[in-house]
């Protein structure tokens, strides 16, 4: 049986493409891209 909770949660995960980095909701993922930039 496969796991749901699983499967939505890496469905909805968000992974920085500079560093890598797993997050769970774009809000999140927006704000770190955006202080990478800041840091750039």
């Amino acid at each position: 049986m496969m796991d749901e909770t699983t499967k939505d949660h890496t469905e909805s995960a968000v992974v920085c493409d500079i560093c890598g980095e797993q997050f769970d909701s774009t809000e999140t993922a927006k704000e770190h891209v955006h202080n990478i930039g800041l840091l750039n």
